[in-house]
């Protein structure tokens, strides 16, 4: 396993998910959304930050996507919760720890295998 590929896609998908946090808070601030939709776009930036983290990673690798895309897209989702501990106070909660982990190496071994196969 290339530990390079997997730490540049982690970080990959931190700078996605601060871009796509910037363009989100600016819509929310000059057009009139309701808040039922950050919650949608919430979980659509997630998910796009996953497969980001896991295609970057896969194609810095070149090899075993499904793996490397993975590991980077929990590994974007272990830096996010070391920042949050680190910037917020407050309990960690596991039990949803455990599903964005589950999903995020689901869509990253997802956007693994296409990054290298196409």
């Amino acid at each position: 396993m290339r530990w390079s590929a997997v730490w540049s896609g982690s970080l990959a998908g931190l700078v996605i998910a601060l871009a796509a946090s910037d363009i989100i808070a600016t819509s929310l601030f000059f057009w009139d959304f309701a808040s039922s939709h950050s919650d949608r776009l919430t979980q659509a930036v997630s998910i796009i930050c996953y497969a980001g983290a896991g295609g970057w990673a896969a194609v810095k690798s070149r090899s075993y996507g499904w793996l490397h895309g993975a590991a980077a897209a929990s590994g974007f989702v272990l830096l996010g919760v070391v920042l949050g501990l680190v910037a917020f106070t407050g309990p960690l909660a596991i039990g949803p720890l455990a599903g964005k982990m589950a999903l995020a190496a689901m869509v990253g071994a997802l956007a693994g295998i296409l990054a290298v196969n196409l």
